[in-house]
């Protein structure tokens, strides 16, 4: 049976922080600050948990950075 092969596909760091800040701020308007759990956020954008923690050390970083923007 013939094996079929995804083509990956490297976001730029760039795209990958916005696509990170997109998903906690859909998260927060769901359900609120509880809701946008660093599980969660991974989840939705295809990442690992590490990876979220890479471009956002302290998950608290999220909130004020994306709320001062709105």
């Amino acid at each position: 049976m013939p094996q079929i092969c995804r083509k990956h596909y490297r976001q730029t760091p760039h795209d990958r922080r916005q696509a990170l800040t997109d998903a906690t701020l859909n998260l927060l308007a769901k359900g609120g600050p509880e809701a946008a759990t660093v599980r969660l956020i991974a989840q939705k954008t295809a990442a690992t948990q590490g990876l979220v923690r890479h471009y956002f050390p302290p998950k608290t970083i999220l909130l004020p950075l994306r709320m001062n923007s709105i």
